[in-house]
């Protein structure tokens, strides 16, 4: 079963011993946690950072769940990002409010581990995680507003070398032939929260994550990559 280390995870909820036990939870399984107590707090943080999934509560003090998804559908850049909602409410129209407003799936409190891993994973559609190793003369070009390489490539995301240090949560623009083939030049992205390392003659080598990363992008990733693809295990 496919794991979701380095994955970023955003929960909005108003319990903090909700929140806690999701964070266990999922940093059990590796994936990197961020948290929200309520509707305004959690679209600030989900901004700024770009998480590849939300986990909303619906109800909470002053705006619900309910308004977070209805803010979510007017920004282009958070309905790329899918959320799971996790819930006391278990009423049909409550469900079926939220899924028509964009949420990928519901699931009810209190809630079991293996459940909340398992909803996780689907609604993040992993998959095999394939990894594409270009070659170093084989670097494709990039820009933000400077020059890079792209030197490593998967569906999850992409290995930016640069003269600088990007800061984690920045937003960064791809721009090249390799990743408009790709499909991926309106993927909104992401710096990760990994450390750059010094790579040579000044040059940094920055990790950039695929924010919202849908399965029809991924499989066509997997399919311009699989002639050299590596199975990551």
């Amino acid at each position: 079963m496919a794991s979701l280390k380095e994955k970023h995870i955003l929960i909005i909820d108003d319990a903090a011993d909700v929140r806690l036990l999701a964070r266990k939870v999922f940093e059990t399984d590796g994936a990197i946690v961020l948290d929200a107590d309520g509707c305004d707090s959690g679209l600030k943080i989900a901004r700024e950072k770009n998480p590849q999934l939300i986990i909303l509560d619906l109800e909470m003090p002053g705006r619900s769940g309910f308004d977070f998804l209805t803010d979510r559908k007017k920004d282009p850049v958070l309905l790329e990002i899918p959320v799971l909602i996790l819930s006391g409410k278990n009423d049909r129209q409550s469900i079926s409010k939220a899924i028509a407003l964009g949420a990928s799936d519901y699931m009810l409190k209190p809630f079991r581990a293996p459940l909340l891993l398992q909803k996780t994973r689907k609604t993040l559609r992993l998959v095999s995680f394939l990894v594409k190793k270009l070659k170093p003369d084989a670097h494709i070009p990039a820009t933000l507003s400077l020059n890079g390489d792209i030197v490593g490539i998967h569906e999850g995301g992409c290995q930016l070398e640069a003269s600088v240090k990007l800061g984690s949560g920045d937003r960064v623009k791809l721009v090249g032939r390799f990743i408009e083939d790709l499909g991926l030049h309106d993927v909104p992205t992401t710096v990760m929260p990994i450390p750059p390392t010094y790579a040579n003659q000044g040059r940094y080598l920055n990790h950039i994550g695929f924010v919202g990363m849908n399965e029809e992008r991924a499989k066509k990733v997997r399919k311009l990559l699989k002639d050299v693809v590596k199975v990551k295990k």
